[in-house]
């Protein structure tokens, strides 16, 4: 990952403890500022309405989808990924360009993405 991504803001909504500190470590290795993790929907709801950020979503916390959210991220233009262990077909079709990895994520290949979300236009 480039000098110019670190210390930029990302935030992680993800309910199972060891994945989301496995993103944490991975991105603080690489000098990505993790704005703090969060378990919860309206913890989220709250960050999205302030500073300015990315994210990583677990698109099911505690038997609660995540797309409620996706729309403030969207008007606020908060670039985010979504991090799953279902298929395609669980996410609904105005989500599905949204990149997505998988849950069993290979540490560079989630770099890699995060770098290319922290380089998109419109990101603080």
């Amino acid at each position: 990952m480039d000098d110019e991504l670190a210390e930029k803001p990302i935030f992680i909504l993800e309910d199972e403890f060891y994945i989301a500190a496995k993103l944490e470590r991975a991105l603080q290795d690489r000098q990505v500022k993790v704005v703090d993790p969060a378990s919860r929907l309206p913890a989220t709801l709250a960050l999205t309405r302030a500073a300015p950020l990315h994210a990583l979503l677990d698109i099911n916390l505690h038997n609660q989808p995540v797309f409620p959210i996706a729309p403030a991220l969207s008007e606020r233009e908060v670039p985010f990924i979504f991090i799953t262990g279902y298929d395609d077909l669980v996410i609904p079709e105005e989500y599905r360009n949204i990149p997505r990895m998988t849950k069993t994520f290979d540490t560079g290949k989630l770099i890699d993405a995060v770098g290319d979300l922290l380089r998109t236009e419109g990101s603080s």
